[in-house]
């Protein structure tokens, strides 16, 4: 993303919207964390962490990875997070 808005190529953009369309499925949605039930993995997953919602964490592990993997992370969540705050602008 950062190469796209440095140089104006359309095929950073390109590959950033292919990184987050990738990682998206990986993303815990509201209902996912209110039922504890994701597709991309096969065990049931906390909705809460210290009393906040999981929702918005993202696995560090895509969904066509080790699918045991049940850890998410602020890295990962946070490097999502800002990849999809610059592809709306």
């Amino acid at each position: 993303m950062y190469a796209y808005r440095a140089y104006g190529d359309q095929e950073f953009l390109g590959w950033a919207t292919d990184v987050w369309n990738w990682v998206a499925p990986s993303q815990i949605t509201q209902d996912q964390a209110k039922t504890g039930i994701t597709p991309v993995r096969p065990a049931p997953i906390q909705g809460q962490c210290n009393g906040k919602s999981t929702a918005g964490g993202v696995f560090w592990r895509s969904e066509c990875s080790e699918r045991t993997d049940m850890d998410a992370n602020v890295v990962t969540t946070g490097l999502f997070e800002t990849l999809s705050a610059y592809l709306c602008v």
